[in-house]
């Protein structure tokens, strides 16, 4: 009798660490491929090989390895902005603030902590200056 009323609290608490472990999993995944995508902005400036090295960084969330449309930051992806302006555009100049910004929605898979918390947005974001300029084409990738 105890033991029937004490295993649906157990399952949940267990089920509970699990979710809680995929969302501290999937929050330094996201740092991760901010981090990773500012460290490339530093010497490339090329929007399509930012993003598709961020996104990389995080391959076991299925970030999409294009930048977001529109540097519309409501939905899972990868934008590059220029931090000044604030504006969906890769800055080429030397010192310019290239920032890149991940975010990712976290789903619990426990049914009543879903149900409970919902969908969490996380997002990380990475400010760097620009150390070099690419010329010609000839952009490094880390």
């Amino acid at each position: 009798m105890e033991f029937a009323l004490l295993l649906p609290v157990l399952i949940v608490t267990l089920l509970g660490m699990l979710d809680f472990g995929r969302a501290i999993y999937a929050y330094n995944a996201v740092s991760e491929a901010a981090r990773n995508g500012a460290r490339v902005a530093i010497v490339n400036q090329t929007l399509a090989d930012i993003c598709q090295i961020a996104a990389g960084r995080a391959v076991a969330l299925g970030l999409p390895t294009t930048c977001a449309p529109n540097g519309n930051p409501s939905t899972q992806g990868v934008w590059v902005t220029n931090a000044a302006t604030g504006t969906a555009v890769s800055c080429t100049a030397l010192n310019c603030r290239q920032s890149v910004k991940v975010t990712y929605q976290f789903r619990p898979i426990t049914p009543v902590i879903g149900s409970i918390l919902g969908p969490i947005n996380l997002s990380s974001t990475s400010t760097v200056p620009v150390e070099s300029t690419c010329l010609n084409n000839s952009c490094p990738l880390p």
